[in-house]
């Protein structure tokens, strides 16, 4: 009986992903606020896995492409969070696939001091094993140029060098190294067999079964989210290879079909069926096990979409969008909107284009009054009496026959006058005692009737003319 202490520990566990029919905008933000429930399909990445990884041990998780490896260790090095069952980790992990979590517009020094930092080392402690790392890793002068411009294999060594100088509890290698060159992958052994040796635990993810054999001392073979066999490598790999040359020699077609109906046992996997091979599996545990399965979909939150909280500030934001848009269409400000939204909605919402052609209809006016032909000298001299009179007239009446102008953000007199049709001393006229030299969007000011300004045109018109 092995007595080294377990370090990773995995019970019935499944990871579930929802698939959408089309990847479009619109069905991506109906899953993220979980309002596309009816067009999602369930598909099981993993299927009922369990399995138990001990001190000092090195295990490779080997299948064909798509049978779950990334996915496990996914969840074992804590990025996405399985759907049921129970992960046990005893110690720190550190994972390396390629390129994972470097930054391709930094340098590979940058690289590495960024990846220290996020796993707590201190300033000291980079400096310390910079060098180490960048020797580790081979990259000579290369180091200090973007990591964009590195092959597959240079990602690979400097994140391998960074992870082993971390000295983790638990190493996750996502086929970090399957495109290293010989003498590091050499290298790379030899420094993994000192940390076994240390007692550290290794998973090795991996289509290299040389590699494989050399490092690993018990194999788990995943196949389409199920454990196929986990054993000895003497044991399994056999088994493996065996399966993929069957494969291999079936026709096009039967590929195809092998993959398809695979899938579909994907898809058409249930809580039910988990809970009845559990069953089928330890009887005497069999009722507490689907209570707590039970109870892990209740209380599940799929961490790809948003939280409660998440989707009121989402509607929020929509909402507040949608008003400030309907401010901009109103003649109203966005104060006066919110204070008096009954009002807004009634009577301001979409009258600023009522206004605008009011003030162009005045401007037209006067354009065309000052445009019109000139008369005859006799009759113009008789029209400048009769205008003479009319003058009068209107001057006693000016406060009286007026319009009104609500200030808008950004007005000034001049700017209120260009765009009315009237002059600056026209406007004065009109509202006594107002200092206009500051005034207020919402402010309201009088407007000189359109025939009035029509009438000083022709006046001044008439007056040249003589």
């Amino acid at each position: 009986m092995n007595t080294n202490k377990v370090k990773i520990k995995a019970e019935y566990l499944t990871k579930k992903f929802e698939l959408l029919p089309a990847k479009s905008s619109k069905n991506k933000a109906k899953s993220l606020i979980g309002s596309n429930s009816k067009n999602e399909k369930d598909f099981w990445a993993l299927r009922n896995i369990s399995f138990e990884i001990r001190d000092g041990e090195c295990v490779g998780v080997i299948g064909l492409n798509g049978a779950g490896k990334s996915t496990l260790s996914n969840i074992i090095s804590g990025q996405i969070a399985q759907t049921t069952g129970r992960v046990e980790i005893n110690g720190d992990v550190s994972i390396i696939a390629a390129s994972a979590g470097m930054q391709n517009n930094l340098s590979g020094r940058e690289n590495i001091r960024l990846k220290a930092l996020m796993v707590g080392m201190t300033n000291k402690e980079i400096k310390s094993k910079m060098d180490d790392i960048i020797e580790f890793s081979e990259l000579g002068p290369f180091i200090d140029q973007p990591v964009k411009t590195y092959s597959s294999g240079m990602k690979a060594k400097l994140g391998f060098s960074i992870m082993v100088h971390q000295n983790p509890d638990i190493m996750i290698i996502d086929e970090g190294l399957s495109v290293g060159d010989k003498t590091f992958v050499d290298k790379s052994q030899k420094k993994m067999f000192e940390f076994r040796d240390e007692g550290k635990t290794i998973l090795l993810v991996s289509h290299d079964m040389r590699t494989i054999k050399e490092w690993c001392d018990r194999v788990i073979w995943l196949n389409y989210g199920e454990v196929k066999a986990y054993g000895r490598p003497e044991e399994v790999i056999p088994e493996y290879e065996k399966f993929v040359q069957w494969f291999k020699k079936l026709p096009k077609k039967e590929q195809e079909k092998f993959k398809t109906d695979q899938r579909q046992a994907q898809l058409d996997y249930s809580v039910e069926e988990l809970k009845a091979e559990i069953v089928s599996q330890n009887p005497s545990k069999s009722r507490r096990v689907q209570r707590e399965v039970t109870e892990e979909l209740k209380n599940k939150k799929d961490n790809h979409k948003l939280s409660l909280t998440s989707k009121v500030i989402v509607w929020l934001c929509l909402l507040a969008f949608i008003w400030i848009t309907l401010v901009s269409l109103s003649n109203a400000t966005l104060a006066e909107s919110l204070r008096h939204p009954k009002t807004f909605f009634t009577e301001r919402l979409f009258k600023s284009d009522t206004r605008n052609m009011t003030s162009t209809t005045k401007k037209e006016a006067v354009v065309k009054t000052s445009s019109s032909p000139k008369k005859k000298v006799s009759q113009a001299k008789k029209t400048t009496k009769v205008s003479s009179t009319q003058k009068n007239t209107s001057s006693s009446s000016s406060t009286s026959n007026q319009n009104t102008y609500i200030v808008q953000a950004g007005d000034s007199l001049s700017i209120i006058t260009e765009n009315q049709g009237y002059s600056v001393e026209e406007i004065q006229q009109v509202n006594p005692g107002v200092d206009f030299s500051v005034i207020h969007p919402g402010q309201e000011i009088n407007l000189p009737e359109p025939t009035t300004s029509a009438n000083s045109t022709t006046e001044q018109s008439d007056g040249a003319n003589q």
